[in-house]
């Protein structure tokens, strides 16, 4: 049982848009074909900020990066510019277009690509290496005092690998970094990996194999500049670290603003493979026999989880007006059902009296006929009925229905919980608690507290709306034992505890526990199939339960609410980042926000702003076939408070169905409901509001949807859902002629919930005064109308 106060405590998420990732993902591929290999090789690598955009493998190229659609020889920097960092010769330009390779270190991107361009290359590979960690203070340097050192957590991390190596077995004939220590600082302890073979101090002496090929999964490792003498080697050791080697994107440089190729990145093992393949291929004149060619990653442009998110949300919204209104379907039901002839609710003269009064029409000959009767017709409701008379005299019998009628009728779960009408002071308060809630998240980070108290509730949604009615249903299929069902505990309240009750509680609790572990202790949750399905069948539960305790009875309360709802949704996603800097709904909703340092978050998930888990109060489904990652979200709000109207609608259709039912009975007319909509199935869906008001909702989630694809950002839902929803509600209320009493509140609702109420031990034990009482308001109310 949700209670009504969670309409308050719970943060409000009204946003829809798309989950950010917080890693270094390779975006481009680099094809390599080598007259050595059968089958190409693909290599990831990252792509640059400057130059023209890479194409993709299928798509149209630009003018400007059509030579690289094709494969290209591919070829090693010159030796007497091997860094590309020095100016280069135009009169050494290549007459036919191809691809260089070039290492990091010691100038730009931006201006080892713009040398390459120069030398005539269509494309520039810049790929990693141990050296460019390196720095000098002063040029040349002279001493290691000079050197700038690799920095810890940025280059390398000593947790995933450390060793201390002699420094009698490395090389420093010339700083900053002698490359001849390239060979000794990387592979396995197999290949001479010093890293490898000391492992750590004690393993200094002996040289025994360490696991720093199991531990460091660089395989290769930089020295930290922290010495230590060891007095029974005699020598001193030089403490080294497993090497971060990650896929990065790389940055422009301001002083060079004219390249027009296109250039990747490589890791430094992708980048020794490459250069492996080249000087295995190498042919006498110099020119290599591998060819490459680049593209882009292929990812969908549109990607089809945001139609599966906004199906997700149109259908959690009809399933949640379609249950509001089952208290009066089930009424009907049993009107419908159940024989009147014993309830003396008018005599043949009143029975004329009313007939006359409403309208109605009735005959009476000495055969069976039928008549057709328009009752309760306002609001473009149109029922046919079927009456029967014999020759002795105008006795009236129903004709028995076709469907097998409860024998009880059963509340709802909104008849067993604390019902809250919103008033106006509810809009208000919505704005100052959700407001204030959202403001508190945002400065005080304390999202794992509001997902567990949101597991809380979550859990008891769950179990209210799927867990115990699914154990109910298979516990009746297998037993014919009524006893199965009997309390074993009676508690205080009024409370009976059985044993479907205990099972779906620990069914429940175990499912939201897992949920809740998986979110403390993995990171990147989403990306979990459990994680996000269960989060998602919690969300539907959620505002299922809200939407039968929460409820609208007129326009007038819902316009106030929404419109309020509208602005606050557009303050907090659209304004906020001009005064606080970011966008506060965004942040939230993703749990803090993307990640300040994408490349620190590759390495260390779990640190910071990078274990940003977005909150639970929203619909998310992973991106399909995306290698990018991400979600498309929806959050809760944006169910719930266009699912006010969207079920203040169908509790509306239903309560004209079950008066015009009820009226039917009190003439001694059987509702022939089946045959009425199965010959007009159409007529039927159009001619009430919650058809209408639905596909509003399921068209305003659409233009959220496109702009979320145009922008690229999320987006604040109710800003397109608010309009449409409210706007097609009082549209068709001044079309049938309903607006004034709905804006003030509809009284047949009223009226239907004290039908309800009288109706619920069945017909036969009705009240006849509490049902004509009823019906002559209903028939008045028609009548004012």
């Amino acid at each position: 049982m949700m209670p009504s106060s969670s309409f308050y405590s719970i943060p409000v998420l009204l946003i829809y848009g798309t989950h950010l990732c917080y890693a270094v993902i390779p975006s481009a591929i680099i094809e390599v074909s080598s007259p050595l290999s059968v089958e190409n090789q693909l290599i990831f690598a990252g792509i640059a900020t400057f130059g023209p955009d890479i194409p993709f493998k299928k798509g149209k190229a630009t003018s400007s990066s059509e030579s690289i659609s094709d494969f290209l020889p591919l070829r090693l920097a010159p030796p007497e510019n091997s860094l590309l960092c020095e100016d280069a010769d135009p009169s050494l330009a290549s007459k036919e277009s191809y691809i260089i390779a070039v290492p990091r270190g010691q100038c730009s991107f931006e201006r080892k690509t713009r040398n390459g361009e120069i030398l005539g290359a269509a494309h520039v590979i810049v790929y990693d290496t141990l050296s460019a960690k390196y720095g000098a203070n002063v040029i040349p340097a002279q001493s290691l005092d000079d050197v700038l050192w690799p920095n810890a957590r940025v280059d390398y991390e000593c947790k995933q690998g450390e060793a201390w190596i002699p420094m009698n077995e490395l090389y420093f004939n010339s700083l900053p970094y002698d490359t001849s220590n390239d060979a000794l600082l990387k592979g396995s302890s197999q290949d001479g990996n010093l890293c490898a073979l000391y492992h750590n101090i004690e393993e200094a002496i002996s040289k025994a194999r360490g696991k720093f090929q199991d531990t460091c999964p660089s395989k290769r490792c930089l020295l930290t500049n922290k010495f230590e003498f060891n007095p029974s080697a005699g020598t001193e050791l030089m403490q080294a670290c497993c090497a971060w080697d990650i896929h990065m994107n790389m940055g422009g440089d301001e002083n060079i603003n004219d390249v027009n190729i296109t250039s990747t990145f490589l890791t430094m093992r992708n980048g020794d493979e490459l250069v492996k393949m080249v000087q295995d291929n190498q042919s006498p004149d110099g020119n290599g026999n591998i060819q490459a060619k680049v593209y882009l990653r292929w990812y969908p442009e549109y990607n089809f989880s945001s139609v599966l998110i906004c199906i997700l949300g149109t259908f959690v919204t009809w399933i949640s007006g379609w249950r509001s209104a089952r208290t009066y379907r089930i009424a009907r039901s049993k009107l419908e059902a159940e024989n009147l002839g014993d309830l003396d609710l008018l005599n043949n003269e009143d029975h004329a009296s009313s007939t006359a009064d409403t309208g109605g029409t009735t005959t009476t000959t000495n055969h069976h006929h039928q008549e057709s009767l328009d009752i309760g017709s306002h609001g473009n409701l149109d029922y046919s009925y079927r009456s029967t008379t014999t020759d002795n005299g105008g006795d009236r019998h129903d004709i028995p229905s076709t469907r097998e009628a409860p024998t009880q009728l059963q509340p709802s779960v909104s008849n067993s919980q604390e019902i809250v009408n919103l008033k106006y002071y509810h809009a208000i308060l919505f704005v100052i608690f959700a407001s204030g809630m959202l403001l508190l998240l945002f400065f005080t980070k304390l999202y794992d507290v509001a997902r567990v108290l949101y597991l809380i509730g979550g859990i008891g949604s769950m179990v209210q709306v799927v867990i115990h009615p699914a154990l109910t249903f298979i516990l009746e299929c297998l037993s014919r034992n009524n006893n199965d069902f009997k309390p074993i505990c009676h508690c205080r309240f009024g409370l009976d505890i059985t044993l479907i009750d205990v099972f779906s509680g620990l069914i429940g609790v175990t499912i939201g526990a897992t949920w809740l572990w998986i979110s403390f202790t993995m990171p990147n949750v989403q990306m979990y199939p459990y994680y996000w399905i269960v989060q998602n069948v919690i969300g539907i539960c959620v505002c299922i339960v809200f939407l039968e305790v929460v409820r609208l009875n007129s326009i007038k309360i819902a316009s106030l609410l929404l419109i309020a709802a509208f602005i606050y949704d557009i303050f907090f996603v659209f304004i906020t980042p001009h005064i606080f800097g970011e966008s506060v709904m965004i942040t939230v909703a993703t749990g803090g926000g993307a990640a300040t340092d994408a490349y620190h978050c590759e390495k260390y998930p779990s640190d910071g702003d990078c274990d940003n888990t977005p909150l639970p109060m929203l619909f998310a489904i992973p991106k399909i076939n995306d290698y990018r990652g991400g979600l498309s979200m929806l959050g809760l709000g944006d169910i719930v408070l266009p699912g006010l109207i969207c079920c203040f609608a169908a509790r509306l259709d239903a309560a004209k169905h079950l008066i015009a039912a009820a009226q039917a009975k009190r003439l001694g007319f059987n509702c022939d409901m089946d045959e009425r909509f199965s010959k007009n199935v159409g007529q039927r869906l159009c001619s009430g509001y919650f058809f209408f008001i639905i596909v509003a909702y399921a068209i305003g989630l659409a233009l959220a949807n496109v702009a979320v694809y145009l922008t690229e950002q999320g987006q604040p839902a109710l800003m397109y859902l608010v309009p449409l929803t409210l706007f097609t509600l009082v549209y068709q209320s001044r079309m049938n002629g309903e607006l004034t009493e709905l804006w003030k509140g509809p009284k047949r609702i009223q009226m239907s919930d004290e039908l309800v109420d009288i109706l619920k031990d069945g017909c036969v034990n009705a009240d006849p005064d509490d049902l004509n009482r009823i019906l002559d308001r209903s028939i008045a109310t028609q009548e004012v109308q």
